[in-house]
């Protein structure tokens, strides 16, 4: 079980993600984050392949970090990310991840950061973890 929801805010956009494991999470901020920036395409032609490992000093800030690190690989390769072929988190502190991606002329979007404000990795008495994240736009 994932799940992504917009919340409303003035002039950034709020995610919440919901999931029932953490690796779980991880992939529904990927596609969070792919879904607000992806413009509609007919086809999806996965070009593009890149590995990225990322290391923080919390969950949180390794989720946070992570979704950066990916918003700069959309940009710098013009692309969007939103096929995830593994994921792998090491203690709490370290993300390896294999993404493809599909070319695009531009965003939806123009996402310029995920920000640390309000984010916390919380866990629901039923185990169900979850994120508010703010992109900057």
């Amino acid at each position: 079980m994932k799940s992504i929801r917009v919340l409303s805010h003035t002039s950034d956009i709020r995610l919440l993600i919901k999931s029932n494991s953490r690796h779980e999470l991880f992939r529904a901020g990927i596609l969070g984050l792919a879904k607000i920036i992806s413009p509609a395409v007919r086809e999806k032609k996965y070009t593009i392949s890149k590995k990225i490992r990322v290391e923080s000093l919390d969950l949180t800030t390794l989720f946070i970090d992570m979704l950066n690190e990916v918003l700069s690989l959309n940009h710098v390769n013009k692309c969007v990310f939103d096929d995830i072929n593994s994921l792998e988190i090491f203690d709490e502190r370290a993300v390896e991840i294999e993404l493809n991606g599909y070319p695009v002329n531009k965003f939806i979007k123009d996402v310029k950061a995920v920000t640390y404000h309000e984010a916390e990795i919380r866990q629901s008495s039923l185990g169900i973890l979850q994120i508010v994240v703010i992109l900057d736009i």
